[in-house]
């Protein structure tokens, strides 16, 4: 495998990149801006920072709001904006990872021109896809099938007064948000159903035709409950679909080279919601991602054929929930009957609920005779706790335990137990036994088709991973999520308009909370289920080295865009403060909380913006990384011992995973290498 040129130069220092950053783009002032007498922001910085190596930027001088990674002022275009904030992230996707971009800002600050661009000008969509494309094209096996080459896979959505829309297509479609058996956050089209042609559908109708029109009444208005003791009852089940209900995800286009996006950008340009804001009349009325992926043909169709296979099981298991409820109302009268019944030992109380829970179907399917007597109801307990019981048969008699009443009527031992009574099928001598045993052929012919779905699954599942295995194939499902919010606007007009926007400073509330959590060291969990937004944007606000859906590694870059314009002065310095506030909470190193009073840290060095202890972990477990940031600097002595006895002891750790452990023990050096020489045996002056 080739290994990429320049984004692969700039692998190996993303790696070493903090997993948040936060740029601040200003853009020029507009023609009709300049028409209306445009009247500048004073004290915002216009021009860009030299390097986000020369310390923490600061975009506003009073009140001093800095700490960023870098800023990008007036002249910069949206190239420059790729190289600087997200070339050297693409190393990350190209290694399976996911990198996130979102734009944020008061409404005017020129966001989506940022993502998408216009016919004079890349946007940052079209530039990373560029760039991916050249270096996987770079990466691309020598020799193979083509089912293996690697490609990029487009979708787009948006999300408008809460509800998430898939803007692919010749129509916008809206979705749902489901968390799928991996962990996985999905967005999901409209569920589509088929007929099951496996099910023979004719024998279930025969079935229904057997019984009485009450019956049949009483199986489609029936509700699923529990019975007096919290067990499912298959006595007074619903019938269930069976036909197999599949959700697609998002509409997608596959994307060989850059002008394939072309058409996305006119899609989603032409579906998503645009109107006007309080600033100007062409402004985003909803919040849209754009998602690509590393696939390639192998792993589409394995996908493909693993939703299929997972389609069938729920239609399989309702088919056979129907069949049991159907023969409880064809063979046996409603309901059960408590009875004490003769047993052949002692049952705990415990184990009583335990085997009725699982004789509740097979009273069904494998009945059996048994001998007892009728109680009075439920039983009570006398003050030690003891289950007491009546029996209908003794009306006179007090209430006793299964001991007692074993004792009164000389047999050996009782136990508690429902029961059922066979239905009678009048002049026709062995007519439930056959239907019995029909119903019985018919249950193994559902259970074989529920195994062999289960199993379709499985193969499905293995072909998945073959089809991801491979050195070759340490790309697939790398992702660059960009994400073009919506901006905030103080509207006090009325109707449909000063609706959207509500519905936009409500989602964005609930980012902003989550910036306050993140930015808190010892905080809880931030409240990411808040809001749709913040749902989707979870692993982008939080990235660590194991993701906590993917399990890859992942980076974020937040690009606050403003205006310089004066008049929007407010909307401006709260997008910059929530911006420092991410920069220092997603980081982990308190420079949000630090910066946000007068005088802290303007100037060059802006308080160690650019520092990280992240260490792959999530911001809400860093209390004690924090703390360890603030120790003294360890000695390099240390990590000179501590990087020998690795390279000796453990020969198989590469230099990479061994300052990644290191950077785990930031202000703890010194507890390692004692840990580490008595692991291995190592003397102090070793």
């Amino acid at each position: 495998m080739m290994e990429p040129g320049p984004s692969g130069a700039a692998k190996s220092t993303a790696d070493s990149d903090p997993p948040v950053s936060v740029f601040v783009r200003v853009r020029p002032p507009t023609p009709a801006e300049l028409a209306k007498g445009f009247q500048p922001l004073v004290g915002l910085a216009v021009r860009s920072s030299a390097s986000e190596d020369s310390g923490a930027a600061v975009a506003l001088a009073a009140p001093t709001i800095g700490g960023f990674t870098g800023l990008l002022g007036q002249e910069a275009t949206t190239a420059d904006v790729f190289e600087r904030c997200l070339a050297r992230r693409i190393g990350t996707v190209l290694g399976g990872g996911a990198v996130s971009l979102f734009c944020y800002g008061y409404t005017g600050g020129g966001k989506t021109h940022t993502v998408l661009g216009n016919s004079e000008e890349r946007g940052v969509y079209y530039l990373a896809a560029e760039r991916l494309l050249r270096d996987l094209d770079a990466m691309q096996p020598a020799a193979g099938p083509e089912e293996h080459r690697l490609f990029l896979r487009a979708t787009a959505c948006e999300i408008y007064n809460d509800t998430v829309f898939d803007l692919l297509g010749q129509e916008r479609v809206a979705c749902t948000l489901r968390i799928d058996d991996t962990g996985t956050l999905r967005v999901l089209r409209p569920a589509v159903c088929a007929h099951d042609s496996e099910q023979d559908a004719a024998q279930v109708d025969s079935l229904l035709a057997q019984l009485t029109e009450e019956q049949r009444a009483e199986l489609h208005a029936a509700q699923d409950r529990m019975d007096a003791m919290g067990i499912p009852s298959v006595w007074d089940g619903s019938l269930h679909s069976t036909d197999v209900t599949r959700s697609d995800g998002l509409r997608s286009v596959d994307v060989h080279r850059p002008e394939d996006l072309d058409e996305i950008g006119r899609t989603s340009v032409a579906q998503r919601a645009v109107g006007t804001s309080t600033q100007h009349t062409q402004s985003s009325r909803s919040h849209a991602i754009l998602r690509l992926e590393v696939v390639n043909e192998a792993v589409l169709t394995a996908r493909a054929a693993l939703d299929v296979a997972k389609s069938l099981l729920p239609a399989r298991k309702n088919a056979l929930d129907n069949l049991t409820t159907i023969a409880c109302k064809l063979l046996f009268e409603d309901g059960q009957n408590p009875m004490l019944r003769v047993a052949d030992r002692v049952v705990q109380q415990d184990q009583v609920v335990d085997a009725i829970a699982r004789a509740s179907e097979d009273v069904i399917w494998s009945p059996w005779l048994c001998k007892g007597w009728a109680t009075d109801g439920w039983g009570s307990k006398d003050e030690s706790g003891k289950v007491l019981w009546k029996l209908v048969e003794f009306p006179d008699e007090p209430p006793r335990s299964c001991v007692g009443w074993a004792e009164k009527l000389g047999v050996a031992f009782l136990r508690y137990d429902r029961t059922t009574v066979k239905r009678v099928f009048p002049d026709d001598d062995g007519l439930w036994e056959s239907t019995h045993a029909s119903l019985r052929v018919h249950r193994l012919k559902l259970q074989q088709l529920l195994a062999a779905a289960e199993a379709g699954v499985e193969a499905a599942d293995a072909a998945l991973a073959t089809a991801s295995s491979g050195a070759a194939m340490a790309p697939l499902g790398g992702e660059l999520v960009l994400v073009d919010l919506a901006g905030a606007d103080y509207d006090h007009r009325a109707g449909a308009a000063q609706q959207e926007s509500a519905a936009i400073n409500k989602s964005l509330l609930a980012l902003k909370e989550c910036f306050r959590s993140l930015a808190k060291a010892s905080g809880g969990r931030p409240k990411f289920r808040d809001s749709k937004l913040t749902r989707m944007l979870e692993d982008a606000l939080a990235p660590t080295a194991k993701s906590g859906r993917r399990n890859t590694a992942s980076a974020s870059v937040m690009l606050v865009n403003i205006s310089p314009a004066a008049e929007i002065r407010k909307g401006t310095v709260n997008a910059l403060r929530y911006g420092q506030l991410y920069a220092g909470g997603g980081r982990g190193d308190g420079v949000g909380k630090a910066m946000l009073g007068k005088g802290g840290g303007g100037g060059g060095d802006g308080g160690g913006g650019g520092a990280s202890v992240a260490g792959g972990s999530k911001p809400w477990q860093r209390s004690k990384l924090a703390s360890a940031a603030a120790a003294a600097p360890c000695d390099p002595a240390t990590l000179t011992a501590l990087r020998a006895i690795y390279a000796k002891h453990v020969p198989d750790k590469t230099a990479e995973e061994v300052e990644a452990i290191l950077k785990k023990f930031v202000g703890r050096e010194a507890v390692l290498l004692g840990k580490v020489r008595a692991k291995y045996g190592v003397e102090p002056d070793a």
